[in-house]
């Protein structure tokens, strides 16, 4: 369906485009609340109730891999329709697990269709925009997504505390109705069909190939990538590190929760400003060195003290420092792909979810619920995201 030209309707392609890439963290911060009550509900330890988180970004991360060549080859839109329906469907099928092993599986199906929105609105930008002005419009739409991360713990606190968990998934299976119908009605195709290549595996892998063995590429995906990893560990962790260690009641942890992701709208939205005079390479430089004091800081303190503010207080610097980090490495990563710019969204935001799962698996495995161990492991991925980024420009250069 045509709708008013998206060049001269930015501000309705961003809000449209913000909402689909809130799927996925709506997904994960509205249900953040109800981990600790679900290990009682299934009779569950810990590391089986992460699980549902870990499930949801390996899916997120491999589904990505499909949504990319199919929306290269059959346009933007129709890709999308399916990923929105297949969500909203796996949000009520949640409603009646049975057991953690079903809600585990329904999680993993929720996440391969929340993924459709995130890879296509990045290659819709791609589309329309070149890299300073993408870097301008992932910050714009970091501002509608980011209002995910400062309300859902909140909502998903108070259904928790007055209706029950199951509201939670009737809640997001709306919320992706609300999407598929905005999408429909706001939204013209942006891949035209002359640009459109015939779907093919070996082509693909080929394409996928070729990005894996461009060092621009890889280096600001990996950069991205690393640094993100330590925000999911700090969500993996932090339900069980703040209401069981601190002893925080659940609306107390959604509040908390949100003051950290305004951090990461404010630095988004700070980014976008610094762009009219700085580009976006010399703000990323700036932003990883930042975010590394902040995790030296952090984990300094979570050995030296065991007090709640000693320990919140770098953990928003490094969230703010993201504002900053991601969408730069975003348009960076995506600068020189806008022939396949549906596969190299799709690369990029596998391999930024393949480390998140890895860090989510790694904070169960290793019971990273306490300030030192969790904040070992954000302040690692703090000091690999600037590593590798050294390393790898140093090499291209």
């Amino acid at each position: 369906m045509d709708s008013i030209p998206q060049k001269h309707a930015t501000l309705g392609l961003i809000i449209i485009l913000g909402m689909m890439t809130s799927l996925a963290p709506l997904s994960i911060d509205m249900y953040l609340p109800a981990l600790p009550f679900l290990q009682g509900f299934f009779h569950a330890d810990a590391s089986a109730i992460q699980l549902t988180l870990a499930s949801f970004f390996v899916a997120f991360a491999l589904g990505q891999l499909f949504y990319g060549p199919l929306s290269d080859a059959y346009g933007r839109k129709k890709p999308l329709y399916a990923g929105v329906i297949l969500f909203i469907v796996a949000s009520i099928g949640c409603v009646w697990a049975k057991s953690v092993e079903m809600l585990i599986f329904l999680r993993f199906l929720q996440a391969l269709g929340a993924c459709a929105g995130i890879v296509i609105a990045r290659a819709i930008v791609s589309d329309l925009f070149r890299a300073e002005e993408a870097a301008g419009i992932y910050s714009s739409m970091m501002m509608i997504s980011g209002v995910a991360p400062i309300l859902a713990p909140i909502i998903g606190g108070s259904i928790l505390g007055t209706i029950g968990w199951e509201a939670i998934f009737y809640l997001l299976a709306f919320l992706g109705a609300i999407v598929l119908l905005s999408s429909f009605l706001g939204i013209s195709e942006t891949r035209e069909p002359s640009k459109r290549s015939a779907l093919k595996l070996s082509k693909a892998l080929e394409s996928y190939s070729s990005l894996l063995h461009h060092r621009h590429y890889l280096t600001y995906t990996l950069t991205g990538g690393l640094a993100m990893a330590g925000l999911f560990a700090y969500i993996a962790g932090s339900p069980f590190l703040f209401i069981e260690h601190f002893g925080l009641s659940e609306q107390g942890y959604a509040i908390l929760f949100g003051a950290n992701a305004v951090g990461l709208v404010l630095g988004s939205q700070i980014n976008a400003r610094l762009l009219r005079r700085y580009s976006s390479t010399s703000i990323l430089s700036r932003a990883l060195l930042c975010q590394s004091l902040c995790a030296l800081l952090l984990l300094v303190q979570a050995y030296a003290t065991h007090e709640l503010f000693s320990f919140v207080i770098p953990l928003f610097g490094y969230i703010t420092a993201l504002g900053f980090i991601l969408p730069n490495t975003t348009a960076l990563a995506m600068a020189h792909f806008t022939s396949h710019a549906g596969s190299a969204s799709a690369l990029l935001g596998t391999i930024q979810f393949v480390l998140a799962g890895i860090l989510t698996w790694g904070v169960g495995s290793l019971g990273a619920t306490t300030p030192l161990m969790l904040g070992f492991l954000i302040a690692v991925c703090g000091w690999s995201a600037i590593a590798v980024f050294l390393m790898l420009k140093k090499r291209a250069h």
